[in-house]
């Protein structure tokens, strides 16, 4: 797996499992509990070490069925990040959020730990305070947000002497909301990862493809999904997170791993697809 490393050493690989809605099922939205440890063993066994989850994930209920996954892998060979509610960003509750997350993944630790995106009512210093307190105490080794703006970002670096090393935020081919307001190329010149959530919009953009378009896949050879996350991931400081139930579709994404698209292809997706909206459908941006 092809790794991505920040002055400071945090690094992370290109690729990385996300647990959002992956516990969802076609059947009457039930939960097929074996199936969704399978498919983390799974990506686990096709070197995809760092998983992501959150608390809000199906309720608690994900960060369970985590453990379950990784109990018999190495601890040290697996990077797990969470995330704190939105609604639990107060300085106790943060820590307390914590603890519980730790306590349902049967962990001792976090490898990251995300803000999982701003509430005004709570005063962000206060959340950041909460967030310096978890590294001092051993709980989370470095400290992420989401979903944040520049200008919030920037705020939020201010209440904490530990460095914030990534902002998880909306971000492909389609919604195009972080290319506002300088939040790239920021977290470009700021030696911050930029992981990239929704990657491939629901699979919008492996399904469906501007026909301008095709002799790119003619070109590399590869589909449009592959493609769409190169795309991103040639990106300096770019990163992305994935799910899927489907073992085909993870092979698949492995498979975007291969030389750069050119420069100037990039350029010219970046210009020419005519889909793109400077508005997340998904969570704004704080």
């Amino acid at each position: 797996m092809d790794i991505k490393k920040l002055q400071n050493w945090f690094s992370m690989p290109v690729l990385n499992f996300w647990t959002w809605q992956i516990w969802w099922t076609t059947k009457k939205d039930l939960i097929d509990i074996e199936k969704q440890i399978e498919i983390i063993k799974y990506s686990l066994a096709n070197w995809i070490c760092w998983i992501d989850t959150a608390e809000i994930y199906w309720m608690w209920w994900a960060e369970e069925i985590i453990w379950e996954a990784i109990k018999d892998y190495d601890r040290n060979k697996i990077f797990l990040a969470s995330k704190v509610m939105w609604n639990n960003c107060s300085y106790n509750a943060i820590i307390k959020a914590c603890k519980n997350s730790l306590k349902r993944t049967k962990q001792k630790y976090f490898d990251l730990y995300y803000i999982h995106w701003r509430e005004e009512k709570f005063p962000l210093e206060e959340s950041m305070k909460a967030m310096s307190e978890l590294v001092d105490m051993w709980l989370i080794k470095n400290i992420w947000v989401s979903n944040f703006w520049k200008k919030t970002l920037i705020e939020a670096q201010k209440y904490t002497n530990y460095k914030i090393v990534a902002n998880q935020v909306h971000y492909n081919l389609i919604y195009r909301e972080v290319e506002k307001d300088w939040l790239l190329d920021y977290c470009k010149e700021n030696d911050i990862m930029l992981v990239a959530y929704r990657p491939l919009e629901l699979w919008k953009l492996a399904n469906s493809w501007n026909l301008s378009h095709m002799w790119l896949i003619e070109k590399y050879n590869k589909k449009a999904s592959q493609i769409s996350l190169n795309r991103l991931i040639k990106q300096k400081n770019v990163v992305t997170v994935f799910k899927s139930l489907n073992k085909e579709h993870i092979i698949d994404n492995l498979w975007s791993i291969w030389r750069n698209l050119d420069e100037q292809d990039v350029k010219y997706l970046r210009e020419s697809y005519k889909w793109q909206l400077y508005k997340s459908d998904c969570i704004e941006l704080w």
